[in-house]
């Protein structure tokens, strides 16, 4: 397997590469995903990715990280280093995770890349890989 991702405290072109081969593994495998990002955590000072998906509330967190270990044991080399401790499972109608969904909703989308600025009134500093807006007349 590869070398370990260094995750650095600046988001760096090895760990956006690495976010961008999970997030497609993600889909490849129809992982029920809403949402995949690097998100910044200023009180720890470091990044993780963050995978948000209804599962988390349906199946559990534990059964959500061994799918999504599953996933990078059968990417080999492909997964990047990246290692299950760069990842964090949410429920999808966690923050900021619902955030996003609304605000891609009402905006039409939102566009993969780096996203700095207020999101529901809180800050956030991410590179987004995809987002699913929420379906009309739903609050989930």
């Amino acid at each position: 397997m590869a070398n370990e991702l260094l995750v650095t405290r600046d988001l760096n072109r090895e760990m956006i590469d690495a976010g961008t081969a999970l997030a497609d593994e993600l889909e490849s495998q129809r992982f029920n995903a809403t949402a995949v990002l690097w998100l910044y955590f200023e009180e720890s000072e470091r990044w993780r990715i963050v995978v948000g998906s209804p599962d988390v509330g349906k199946l559990g967190p534990r059964k959500v990280y061994e799918n999504i270990q599953a996933l990078l044991d059968g990417m080999g080399d492909d997964a990047s280093g990246l290692r299950l401790e760069n990842i964090s499972a949410v429920y999808d109608k966690a923050f900021p995770i619902k955030a996003l969904r609304e605000h891609a909703a009402k905006s039409g989308g939102i566009e993969a890349g780096r996203v700095m600025g207020p999101v529901s009134g809180a800050y956030i500093d991410a590179y987004i890989y995809m987002v699913k807006p929420l379906e009309a007349g739903r609050k989930n």
